[in-house]
């Protein structure tokens, strides 16, 4: 596994400084984990303003990669690509994962069985941040001066053997939406970071279920209609009226949403020190109607949910030796917003 904290000077150079992390990192290549281009889509980086990247939009490119998993032994596909609206000075990085990859298509999307597309915003400007890879996923955090842009790309840790869930992909950034709807300094549900993507749709995170199908991750506490959703940010459970041994507390209820908020709002750090830690579960339910590909999928891979009370963004928890890198969602300061990211 590898990691990287540094600095880049604008959306170009973050592009260039992820690709040669993924594909070069010495971490990475000496255990046989780096990322390789997919040679067919897009253009090699580094890009640069004179590039022959450079299109309508101004600055574009894409590249598609594939992570080999621990042993060598998988194709995972993710690709990304960098739009710069110059009208409206906004950079977004475009994020998309694939079953697999058509030859004679050199786009980043439309592949076999392609995800949603997914988005976190960068911007023309001096930016920090941290690249986490293995074989399996990279992920990542980008700072925009007090906001936090987030992604996940690759494999969550499935509750399944691998004939079960063969190719547990997920995608995730903090928006679905594109340079027109969503930048640095848009607040509201379209802009949220993929842990708890909320009440829009389709949201900031796509995940394949064991039945190969893409589904949109998303939270609404305004009608009965949840399917697939993350715990502990949404509870799949109905929990019981004390008063009733067969009433159940369903959404929207107040009831149901303090039941929820408790467990969020309410932590605080540990007796003695530290903080818990509660892995991100991927999970499908619906209330009241079938949803598809029911159950509890798997678990985000070094993503955990903590609480922000005597909490601060970019804090580090260390449990078993590691390291958790504590984070907020992009602009979101209250306790229930915040989350880990394994700097491993």
């Amino acid at each position: 596994m590898a990691v990287e904290n540094g600095n880049a000077t604008d959306h170009v150079d973050l592009y260039n400084k992820l690709y040669t992390f993924l594909t070069s990192h010495a971490d990475l290549v000496n255990a046989g984990q780096q990322w390789m281009r997919v040679a067919s889509v897009g253009l090699a980086p580094p890009l640069t303003a004179n590039s022959d990247a450079l299109g309508d939009d101004g600055i574009s490119g894409a590249v598609m990669l594939k992570g080999p998993g621990l042993a060598g032994a998988d194709e995972i596909y993710v690709s990304m690509y960098l739009y710069d609206n110059t009208a409206l000075d906004r950079q977004m990085l475009y994020l998309v994962g694939h079953n697999g990859v058509l030859a004679d298509n050199d786009t980043y999307q439309n592949h076999i069985n392609s995800s949603p597309r997914k988005a976190f915003p960068v911007w023309r400007q001096a930016m920090e941040y941290w690249f986490i890879a293995s074989g399996r996923r990279f992920m990542g955090v980008v700072k925009l001066g007090t906001v936090y842009e987030v992604f996940y790309c690759g494999f969550y840790l499935p509750y399944a053997l691998p004939d079960g869930n063969p190719y547990p992909l997920m995608i995730g950034g903090t928006t679905a939406g594109t340079t027109s709807s969503v930048g640095q300094e848009t607040t509201g549900d379209d802009h949220r970071a993929f842990v708890d993507p909320w009440e829009r749709s389709p949201g900031s995170l796509a995940f394949l279920t064991y039945a190969g199908n893409w589904v949109n991750a998303r939270h609404d506490n305004s009608t009965n209609n949840v399917e697939h959703a993350v715990h502990p940010f949404f509870s799949a459970a109905e929990p019981r009226e004390l008063e009733s041994d067969t009433d159940s507390i369903t959404p929207p209820s107040d009831d149901w949403l303090d039941t929820r908020l408790s467990y969020l709002a309410s932590q605080r750090p540990l007796l003695g020190g530290g903080y818990l830690l509660t892995p991100l579960t991927l999970h499908g339910t619906q209330y009241h109607t079938p949803v598809a590909d029911p159950g509890v999928h798997g678990i985000m891979d070094g993503i955990h949910h903590v609480t922000g009370s005597g909490n601060l963004a970019e804090n580090i928890v260390q449990v078993g030796g590691v390291d958790h890198l504590v984070l907020h969602n992009v602009y979101r300061t209250t306790t229930a917003s915040y989350f880990t990211m394994a700097l491993e």
